[in-house]
């Protein structure tokens, strides 16, 4: 490419970790990027570009590693990202196509949306690439379903706190990033009538998946934990 055309950055979901719920889209835009971001997430994993290389031929591309600590220390995060705009930035500028592996969907919980909302403002075309959620996934491999008749579906960050008030509606719940507040989830579950049935599903589609009726009990829960909880 040349002139003043810039490239696109795009957000491409991989699915929860089984390659083949990657979308014939995703794997046709990652064949065409110029460039692959790779997040590497706590200073070593790369869970998302390890389960893209396994549907698509990624050897001949431009590999951009970086950092994504998830500290949740505000603003080492943000200079971080700061510091990860600028570089996709200026690989934009000379016309070629960026494309970044995401972990489930690219809507959902995703550091691209933080990296695109500031891209885009400077002027930059930004494209998601829609998936397999990761709780769609989880559900599946609990072989149960997520919704019924009129009960609603919350989806809620299990680790951000208040627990016990984000689960007070009436509905069934998807409880993400569960793997750090288990024992919260238990005492929550504990007290909250109407309960039926429960879900947890540890490293959906990845190696060492674990899928229990009920809450994991004396487990390293690990990050990727999902809690279904169905009235």
């Amino acid at each position: 490419m040349s002139g003043n055309i810039k490239g696109i950055f795009y957000g491409v979901s991989t699915g929860p970790g089984d390659p083949e719920l990657m979308t014939v889209k995703a794997v046709r835009i990652l064949k065409k990027a110029d460039s692959i971001v790779a997040a590497r997430v706590m200073g070593k994993q790369e869970t998302a570009l390890e389960i893209a290389k396994q549907a698509v031929g990624l050897d001949d591309k431009e590999i951009l590693s970086l950092p994504f600590s998830m500290s949740g220390k505000r603003k080492a995060e943000k200079k971080e990202h700061e510091n990860s705009i600028r570089q996709i930035e200026a690989l934009l500028e000379t016309g070629k196509n960026v494309a970044m592996p995401v972990l489930g969907d690219v809507s959902v919980y995703a550091t691209w949306q933080y990296l695109a909302e500031e891209i885009q403002a400077d002027g930059y075309q930004t494209v998601m690439i829609p998936g397999v959620t990761s709780f769609c996934a989880a559900a599946a491999a609990a072989n149960t379903g997520l919704t019924q008749r009129d009960l609603p579906l919350h989806i809620v960050p299990a680790s951000y706190g208040n627990l016990e008030k984000q689960m007070q509606p009436e509905g069934n719940y998807v409880l993400m990033k569960a793997g750090k507040c288990m024992d919260e989830i238990h005492r929550v579950l504990e007290t909250k009538p109407g309960v039926r049935e429960v879900f947890s599903i540890k490293n959906c589609g990845l190696p060492g998946e674990v899928v229990k009726d009920g809450l994991l009990e004396n487990e390293a829960y690990g990050y990727f934990t999902t809690v279904i909880v169905k009235e």
